[in-house]
């Protein structure tokens, strides 16, 4: 049995749940630095000598220090940094040389310039994979179940699925369970039996961008075998799922409006849709699927420092600076 050493964060993170249920799937012996994210046998590391009995070495934005920390000589064959966070900006360790840089919220332009970074999405953790009931059999035409916190654009979907609510009465939800399974300070996700009981009983469900484009519910609606209605992603991330194949894209409020009224007229096609859907994302997006990905990438491996790519990181990282400060100082003097 192949080995793998997890850096954890010890409060939950998606990104980490992902690859620890996702090795764990596929057979490796998972040891971490702490018991969270699914990880059980916990080791401490204080040297990199001790990590040279494990196959790979998995470590994240989240657990830099960890690792700067460590003492002896720096270096592993099977290093993997994971960039999972929220920013387009990307993360470059700053003292170590990984096989691989995965990066979540991976723009197009650097995934085709750039060979050392590949872009990597969450998966579909098991505790949302449920099995598909017809249409026929579910309670509601549609879900909404967004954050209204984290894009102002969320705020306008509510109040276009409020419109639809106007057609369709009781058989739209659109609302919160009052349920957080990421709360920040537990090391394993919170349960939502409402939420999981709502998606189950839903044709369609609706999901946003976040802080990121790429959302835990995206995968979840799959999971659930709904069908999926979300804002179009513009990141780089394998297998993701086909427009009209396995789920339904909207650009703007009015294509989302125009959309709905079609779908939720056509409950037939929708539910092909998303039986096509949730087969489709349990083969290729399951967290075993995104682990395997892992394990693939690893035999093309580009060492990060190469300097065409760091020059682009660098530009690209400074580039989205520029624009955040440039913004700031629009609303600031816009006032």
């Amino acid at each position: 049995m192949q080995s793998i050493y997890f850096f954890l964060s010890p409060t939950y993170d998606f990104q980490q749940a992902t690859l620890v249920e996702g090795a764990l799937s596929a057979g490796f012996q998972v040891l971490g630095s702490s018991e969270s994210n699914y990880c059980r046998e916990v080791k401490p590391i204080s040297d990199w000598s001790e990590l040279k009995e494990f196959d790979l070495v998995v470590y994240g934005e989240r657990t830099l220090d960890s690792v700067q920390r460590l003492t002896g000589e720096a270096g592993h064959p099977g290093l993997i940094f994971v960039d999972g966070g929220d920013t387009k900006e990307i993360a470059l360790p700053p003292n170590t040389i990984p096989s691989r840089l995965f990066k979540r919220e991976l723009t197009t332009r650097i995934a085709s310039n750039c060979r050392s970074i590949r872009g990597l999405g969450f998966g579909i953790e098991k505790r949302y994979v449920q099995e598909f009931t017809p249409f026929s059999k579910r309670e509601y035409l549609m879900s909404c179940m967004l954050r209204l916190d984290t894009n102002p654009f969320r705020r306008v979907l509510k109040e276009s699925v409020d419109h639809l609510s106007a057609t369709y009465g009781a058989k739209i939800f659109n609302g919160s369970t009052g349920e957080i399974s990421y709360t920040g300070h537990s090391p394993v996700p919170q349960a939502t039996p409402k939420y999981s009981k709502i998606l189950a009983n839903s044709c369609i469900s609706v999901s946003c961008h976040g802080f990121g484009e790429d959302t835990g519910r995206f995968w979840e609606i799959l999971g659930a075998g709904c069908l999926l209605f979300a804002q179009r992603m513009t990141i780089a991330i394998p297998d993701l799922p086909e427009d009209g194949k396995h789920c339904i894209y909207f650009d703007s409020e009015q294509d989302f409006l125009a959309k709905s009224d079609y779908y939720l007229t056509h409950l037939d096609e929708a539910e092909r849709i998303a039986r096509a859907g949730q087969a489709y994302a349990l083969t290729s997006a399951s967290t075993k699927a995104r682990f395997e990905y892992v394990l693939r990438s690893l035999g093309s491996a580009v060492q990060v420092p190469h300097l065409h790519d760091r020059y682009l990181i660098w530009s690209h990282n400074l580039k989205l600076r520029f624009q955040r400060r440039l913004l700031r100082l629009t609303d600031h003097f816009g006032r």
